[in-house]
């Protein structure tokens, strides 16, 4: 995972950047992160990889077959990934 130093973020926190990172929030909350990503046969998942542009990834190099084995890791229950 990518983070910044927490001295570097805390220096240019700002509330914009703030609101910006709701997701960090988002992730602490137990159980609903996996309920999001485990939704729907992990929809999210495409949605990720195959909008374009989506500015960080060449999403052509991520195949479907790619996006089962992401599943299918992802669903493994009782494993720290």
């Amino acid at each position: 995972m990518n983070a910044p130093h927490p001295m570097a973020y805390r220096q240019e926190l700002t509330l914009t950047q703030l609101r910006k990172s709701w997701y960090m929030f988002f992730y602490q909350v137990p159980f609903l992160p996996e309920l999001l990503f485990q939704s729907d046969d992990f929809a999210i998942l495409h949605r990720l990889f195959q909008r374009k542009p989506t500015g960080f990834i060449n999403t052509d190099l991520i195949s479907d077959n790619d996006i089962e084995v992401f599943k299918y890791t992802l669903s493994q229950k009782g494993k720290n990934l």
